[in-house]
């Protein structure tokens, strides 16, 4: 899946977004919605992932992306 020219490195891999094991990270993940967001003034289905630190939650929506391949999210854990 070619996902373009970026990359999202996530800290920590203890709960990984490609939930099912399928290789795309989409809404069959537990991790992953679909939902509307707004950017620039226009609205788009966008693909709103829920990511887990060691000590927080945070929240990423993907602009007009509604899926993408489980090999373009890279975790790096630092120690």
């Amino acid at each position: 899946m070619d996902s373009g020219a970026f990359r999202l490195v996530v800290g920590d891999d203890s709960v990984p977004l490609d939930g099912n094991g399928d290789g795309v990270i989409d809404e069959g993940d537990p991790l992953a919605t679909i939902g509307q967001a707004t950017f620039d003034g226009r609205a788009a289905a966008s693909l709103q992932l829920e990511i887990n630190h060691s000590s927080s939650t945070g929240y990423a929506a993907l602009f007009g992306i509604t899926a993408i391949g489980g090999d373009v999210i890279r975790f790096r854990v630092e120690v």
